[in-house]
């Protein structure tokens, strides 16, 4: 089951799937250091506003999984784009996130969205290879290719 996040009641079932992802996350070879509060503030603007949501994905009464996703219009035409911030399952219940993919997508029409954005990221997981095959599955287009470079 996916639904929206619930600030009272998910905050601490949360925590483990953020501590799963910090230990799979490959940020430090990008030269970025992540810090628990930080997420933790990302995740509650994701909640605050009514173009943004929190999904949780559940197992029995476990949290296996969380998704970031917003929406906006599109900056060079009239449409609204919903764009999948991240997402992330935990290891063991891997096969399952593809569900936030159909969440998503349900989600963005609800929100009257045309299109919708999905990211593979390097960073997050080794499993970037494979989640891009898994959008390629689905019929999506590769839209854009992003590089970082770290300013010091």
């Amino acid at each position: 089951m996916i639904r929206p996040y619930r600030k009272g009641e998910d905050v601490e079932r949360l925590f483990p799937v953020i501590k799963s992802w910090l230990a799979e996350c490959r940020a430090n070879e990008f030269g970025i250091e992540i810090e628990m509060p930080a997420y933790i503030e990302t995740v509650y603007r994701l909640i605050e506003h009514e173009d943004t949501d929190l999904m949780v994905m559940f197992y029995e009464d476990e949290i296996i999984g969380v998704m970031g996703i917003t929406s906006s219009r599109c900056p060079i035409g009239a449409q609204c784009i919903a764009n999948a911030l991240y997402w992330y399952t935990l290891p063991e219940h891997r096969g399952k996130g593809i569900s936030f993919v159909l969440e998503a997508r349900r989600w963005a029409r609800a929100k009257g969205c045309s299109h919708i954005i999905f990211s593979a990221s390097k960073m997050a997981s080794e499993m970037h290879d494979r989640v891009c095959q898994i959008y390629e599955h689905l019929k999506m287009r590769k839209f854009e290719t992003s590089y970082m470079l770290e300013i010091s």
